[in-house]
């Protein structure tokens, strides 16, 4: 574990409940920070990153870290010879992720950003549906994303520009674009709009992003910081009938549902399956060698679908991903 901080103990439990996974060391430049949580989790504290970096007895690392050092991490990593998990975004930026895929590639080790969210049982179920053409030709989708940011937890690595430079379509909006993306095709341009102000801080509150894809859909996406109710939803439309997915109203947690064109009634859809935990999708691709199903490329397109849309507001135009990722 790199990084000992709020989200280390969660992945500190995912890890122990992960078949094939074994917490064995932790890292913190905070070294104190790091004492506290060895203790706790019956590991060993290292003295510096490249100590875990070059033991041989090592296979992974956890990039538990600000957005802003994922890049840092994952290429002290990778240059060690071990595989990679990080948390989403992969980085806050395009050009640091490039460099991210480029290290683990060039080490031939997994790089995992976790998007597991986008592979959730009922975001499954909506995908087997539309890949059978329940829905019909899909040409829209729309995702929603929000949080009460005034009462969250790390409220200041969440209003500051360097860690959260998008505010929420950094930090909730990107794991949206993953979902669009696999569900309508890679993203090509992006036309943004923003609201700043609501709350105090300085990044943006509510940001509406206009996007196209290679397939001709088109989707919308909204990530909001200042929601009195958190709400996750996604919707995809066909030709034939609508996928959904979110609270209901007779269930407060998310179901996926299908809407077919003259049908009275409201389909639920079976969820597949259980939900994977990111480090389990993790592991997986690391003793398989498999290729996880969330890439470094979506996570890649995701971000820089979110870098378009920022860029859009701030240039007021059209953005695409081509320049985008060229940099």
């Amino acid at each position: 574990m790199i990084g000992t901080g709020h989200w280390a103990g969660p992945l500190a439990l995912e890890a122990a409940q992960t078949p094939g996974a074994e917490l064995v060391a932790c890292f913190d430049t905070d070294a104190e920070a790091a004492r506290h949580f060895a203790a706790e989790f019956d590991v060993r504290a290292s003295s510096s990153l490249d100590e875990i970096a070059s033991d041989p007895e090592i296979d992974a690392g956890i990039a538990c870290v600000p957005n802003s050092r994922h890049r840092e991490v994952t290429v002290a990593l990778a240059g060690g010879g071990k595989h990679v998990f990080v948390p989403r975004p992969i980085a806050n930026f395009v050009k640091p992720a490039k460099e991210m895929i480029a290290a683990a590639k060039s080490a031939g080790v997994v790089l995992f950003v976790d998007h597991s969210s986008s592979f959730r049982p009922e975001v499954e179920a909506m995908y087997d549906a539309v890949q059978a053409g329940r829905a019909g030709k899909i040409f829209g989708g729309h995702a929603m994303r929000s949080a009460d940011w005034e009462k969250a937890s790390g409220g200041g690595w969440h209003v500051s520009p360097r860690e959260c430079p998008g505010g929420p379509a950094t930090l909730l909006g990107v794991s949206a674009a993953a979902t669009l993306t696999r569900f309508l095709g890679k993203p090509v341009a992006v036309k943004g709009s923003m609201t700043a102000g609501l709350v105090p801080g300085r990044v943006p509150n509510v940001t509406t992003f206009l996007i196209e894809h290679e397939s001709g859909a088109h989707s919308t996406l909204v990530a909001s910081g200042v929601s009195a109710v958190p709400n996750d939803h996604m919707y995809f439309y066909g030709m034939r009938g609508v996928v959904m997915s979110g609270p209901t109203a007779t269930h407060a947690g998310s179901r996926a549902i299908l809407a077919e064109a003259g049908a009275r009634v409201l389909v639920e859809l079976e969820s597949r399956g259980r939900r994977k935990r990111g480090m389990e999708m993790f592991v997986e691709a690391v003793n398989t060698g498999a290729e996880p199903g969330a890439t470094p490329v979506l996570a890649l397109d995701a971000l820089a679908t979110i870098e378009a849309g920022l860029r859009s507001v701030a240039e007021n135009r059209r953005v695409t991903l081509a320049e985008t990722i060229a940099g």
